[in-house]
């Protein structure tokens, strides 16, 4: 009876097979399908008017997830920006969950104001050294000028190579008044106004805050540049 039972084993064991599976034995997801699912979220997300280039990051051929038996699904962290460098969570949900970022390059086509000629610092714009053109952004923190009237007139705060989109930041207005300049202020209280002599204790373009001293007085007081250079202190 005993030796019956061992024989009845040994034929379920060789007709089930091993009870051990190894990870090789699993289906694993197509690495393509990953891919996809990452640039079909990128085009579903992106303004359907803009031209886009979209650079994925190599995935490792070695690595091994599961095959999923449901769709993939890709989404980002919230607040995460898609243009420029970025990362792509792809998830399956299915019966053997997993989940992997997948690294992107995301670049949008602008027309913007662009550097027609090196320009060095400090330099005021004309209207030849800049104008309008096509390029590639990938940066998604920086705002670039878009009309050439913006940039003309305005002083550039660091070298910008020719061909460079010009930053709105990048730019500031000339200065109006230099440190250690003689100055008019005015002084308003209601209807009042007063002026007096003073010393511009900072450079300032027009509509800029200085600080500035009083000679009179000796008061150190703050005020802003108007349009004629008067310093008004309310």
């Amino acid at each position: 009876m005993r030796q019956s039972l061992h024989f009845l084993l040994l034929l379920i064991v060789a007709g089930l097979g091993s009870p051990f599976v190894s990870a090789t034995d699993l289906a694993t997801q197509s690495l393509l399908a990953v891919r996809v699912a990452v640039e079909d979220y990128v085009a579903a997300s992106v303004q359907p008017n803009l031209e886009t280039a979209l650079t994925l990051g190599r995935l490792d051929p070695r690595l091994r997830l599961a095959a999923c038996d449901i769709p993939l699904q890709a989404s980002q962290n919230p607040g995460a920006r898609l243009l420029g460098a970025t990362s792509v969570k792809v998830r399956c949900d299915g019966s053997i969950p997993w989940s992997i970022f997948v690294p992107a390059l995301l670049r949008e086509k602008r027309t913007v104001v662009v550097a027609t000629r090196t320009l060095a610092a400090g330099q005021q714009l004309r209207q030849e050294d800049v104008a309008t053109q096509a390029v590639w952004i990938s940066d998604a923190a920086t705002h670039y000028l878009e009309d050439v009237s913006q940039a003309v007139g305005k002083q550039t705060q660091r070298m910008l190579p020719a061909g460079a989109p010009l930053p709105v930041q990048g730019l500031r207005s000339p200065r109006a008044i230099r440190r250690g300049a003689r100055i008019t202020l005015a002084l308003t209280r209601g209807p009042l106004a007063v002026r007096v002599g003073g010393v511009a204790l900072q450079d300032g373009a027009v509509g800029e805050r200085i600080q500035v001293r009083n000679t009179s007085s000796r008061r150190i007081v703050e005020g802003v540049i108007s349009d004629d250079g008067v310093v008004m202190v309310r």
